[in-house]
């Protein structure tokens, strides 16, 4: 049985759970990562970023192409 329990998940080991939990969380700070280091080195925002990587995936040099022309070629 899984509880909660202050915020733990409880017993999600033996559902295998709490390590797809985990990489959820890792691959969304990546995303977060990633998407703030694109805003700041094209001049879109973070927003359009994560928009970006939503559509494109994380391939830097496609999201790089795709973010300076969102920003007007810069």
């Amino acid at each position: 049985m899984v509880r909660w329990r202050s915020g733990n998940l409880v017993a999600a080991n033996q559902f295998g759970l709490r390590s797809r939990l985990m990489e959820k969380l890792r691959q969304g700070m990546k995303v977060e990562a990633l998407a703030a280091r694109l805003a700041k080195e094209t001049g879109i925002s973070v927003e359009q970023s994560r928009q970006l990587i939503e559509l494109i995936g994380t391939d830097w040099n496609s999201l790089l192409r795709e973010a300076r022309l969102l920003n007007g070629g810069r």
